[in-house]
Parts: C-alpha cells; structure tokens; sequence
C-alpha cells in the first residue's frame, strides 16, 4: 500500500520543490538588491501562506469533484453471493 501512496504523492513534492525553489530566488534576489532581511522574511512568510491557501482550497475541490463522480465499488462479499 505505501508504494503507491508514495508514488502518487510525487508530482505534488516536485511541485512543492519547484514553489520553495522560486520563492528562495526572488527572496535572494530582494537581499541582493539591499532589501531589508525583515522585508525579506515577510515577502518569505506570505508566499507560503499563499502557497498553503491554494493548496488547500485545490485539496478541497477534488476532493469535492471525487465525491460527486464516485462510483460505487463493489464489495467483496456482494459480489459473492
């Protein structure tokens, strides 16, 4: 069961990896540039703020797709008898 739980969860930690990636340059960049660490750690803090709410509210409308296009599985013992 974990092979493809883990499988499946790999798009979303590249993904992750990609965001983490972009807001680690643009905040190198603002240091660069002579931005104050504290603007730099704000910047920081509400880019992942933002990055959670979209992934939250991503989460919820699949999960709210998934139950409207379920099918239902036949179980084991109805398919029996």
């Amino acid at each position: 069961m974990t092979g493809p739980v883990i499988r499946a969860t790999i798009p979303y930690a590249l993904g992750a990896l990609v965001v983490v990636a972009i807001i680690a340059m643009v905040a190198a960049n603002l240091l660069f540039d002579g931005t104050s660490a504290a603007r730099v750690l704000t910047f920081v803090v509400w880019s992942f703020l933002a990055c959670v709410a979209v992934g939250f509210a991503f989460r919820v409308a699949t999960a709210r797709h998934r139950s409207v296009t379920a099918r239902p599985v036949a179980r084991r013992d109805d398919a029996t008898h």
